[in-house]
């Protein structure tokens, strides 16, 4: 009798609370249960696996890294596997039959976003939205009005470190405005969660992207000398901030028979629904490859056979009495009969063939 009076007196606490601010603004226990953190995957396997299936969707994600690191080609893939997913069960599929056309904003204030990245990604222009702000006020004004405008579901900003300040501008070569843009920048992620919370309200909240670049500190001897620019306050509101850097490949830069790839690394700073502090490395084609790869897709096929061999998908079997290529052994898939040889274990990854397409599947429903 009395934990239904106590349930009772929380029920009548929480339609008080409902009514003077607003519904969703407090939540029992059983509806909180009933969230779940949802997952839009970068379509590289490597990254998904990273961090168990993608970044968080309706919240906020920093990407961070040196010149020329892939961050705003990363970006955009995101916006992509948005866009090709319902924007309620972030599913490929949809199963909750309420999918609303929502739209891609991308606040550009580095010039870098072009027609033809977005084009070769496959993304709907119609759904694609280009902001290019004269300034940092600008941009903040307008980034509020987006993550409160309900028909807009995935942002980017790009770059926090790129933001120029009105006084900056107005302010000749030799004045100097200590701390302007770090006061700036923190007022734009306090805006950025007070708009994210308003729509959380109404289950319509959207997905932010945040990219930055990196500094280095001057005079640092020992320890990391990396610092982004806008102050400190960026780094409490992201749920997942990933590192991302390439690395030159070994090819002749005058021949122009070579594939268009970069070999490139990441590393999980941040992560607050899973393991932080974990690397991976990936080659990210640029543009079309002779092996059938298109631009925005990861050469993976190292990465599933050793993830399979791992969790048990391929298990090879020693032959020291064989003769020809089965005289060391040949590898077995687990669940049926093919066996194959090591070299052709290999051309069915790297050719991408139905084996490929099996083990990969199974390598991301483990996550």
């Amino acid at each position: 009798m009395p934990k239904e009076k106590k349930e009772s007196k929380r029920d009548l606490f929480l339609a008080e609370l409902a009514k003077n601010f607003g519904r969703g603004v407090a939540l029992a226990g059983n509806e909180l249960s009933l969230r779940q953190i949802k997952r839009i995957p970068f379509g590289i396997l490597q990254l998904d696996y990273l961090t168990q299936g993608g970044i968080p969707a309706e919240r906020v994600t920093m990407i961070h890294g040196r010149e020329g690191g892939t961050k705003s080609t990363t970006a955009l893939m995101l916006a992509k596997s948005y866009l090709d997913r319902c924007n309620q069960c972030y599913q490929l599929k949809c199963k909750c039959k309420n999918s609303r056309s929502s739209q891609v904003l991308y606040l550009d204030a580095e010039l870098k976003c072009e027609s033809e990245g977005i084009k070769a990604l496959g993304i709907d222009f119609d759904r694609f939205i280009l902001v290019q702000p004269l300034n940092s006020e600008q941009a903040i004004d307008i980034l509020e009005k987006a993550l409160r405008n309900e028909s807009i579901g995935f942002v980017v900003v790009d770059s926090i470190a790129s933001m120029c300040p009105q006084v900056e501008i107005d302010a000749t070569a030799g004045e100097w405005q200590m701390g302007i843009v770090a006061r700036e920048i923190n007022k734009l992620f306090r805006k950025m969660l007070a708009a994210m919370i308003a729509r959380t309200r109404a289950n319509t909240a959207p997905t932010v992207i945040v990219i930055n670049q990196e500094r280095e500190k001057i005079g640092v001897t020992y320890g990391n000398p990396i610092v982004l620019p806008g102050g400190g306050g960026q780094r409490f509101t992201t749920w997942l901030t990933l590192r991302v850097w390439s690395h030159a490949l070994k090819t002749k830069q005058d021949n122009p028979h070579d594939d268009p790839i970069l070999r490139v690394s990441a590393v999980v700073i941040k992560h607050a629904y899973g393991p932080s502090g974990h690397g991976a490395e990936y080659v990210l084609a640029m543009g079309d490859t002779s092996d059938g790869l298109k631009f925005g897709e990861a050469r993976d096929w190292e990465f599933v056979k050793v993830i399979s061999e791992k969790q048990g998908f391929l298990s090879w079997t020693p032959n020291l009495n064989g003769s020809g290529p089965e005289k060391k052994g040949h590898w077995k898939v687990e669940g049926t009969e093919m066996t194959l040889t090591q070299e052709a274990l290999k051309m069915a990854l790297a050719k991408r063939e139905e084996l490929y397409w099996n083990l990969r599947e199974r390598v991301v429903a483990l996550y």
